[in-house]
C-alpha cells in the first residue's frame, strides 16, 4: 500500500489516491 503514494505522485491521479491512503 505504500507503493501506491509513491505512484500517486508518478501519476496524474495521484491527488485522488493521496487521500484514499490517508
Amino acid at each position: 500500500e505504500r507503493d501506491t503514494t509513491t505512484e500517486s505522485k508518478n501519476s496524474p491521479s495521484g491527488s485522488l489516491e493521496e487521500p484514499e491512503n490517508r
